[in-house]
């Protein structure tokens, strides 16, 4: 079971802060190249969306780490839905 698995860090990974998901790339089977970015607004007033991050994920491991993320949020259900159009 992954949560008999314990955690290390032995550097420091730095925070990246993030708006949402940009991309899910299939770059081979079962495995996917994630993008993230920020919304930033420029001085000018625009806004765009800037990539951040990127990593790659087994597809197992992206279905079961977006599960979590759902479970974890207080947020109601209905807050996501324009987000998964």
């Amino acid at each position: 079971m992954i949560s008999d698995i314990p955690y290390s860090e032995p550097f420091l990974v730095p925070d990246i802060v993030i708006s949402g998901l940009a991309h899910a790339e299939q770059i081979a089977p079962h495995l996917f190249r994630l993008s993230f970015y920020v919304r930033q607004k420029n001085p000018d007033g625009t806004v765009e969306r800037v990539i951040v991050l990127k990593c790659v994920m087994e597809e197992g491991d992206m279905r079961t780490t977006a599960g979590n993320v759902v479970l974890t949020s207080n947020a109601p259900m209905e807050m996501y839905a324009n987000e998964l159009h």
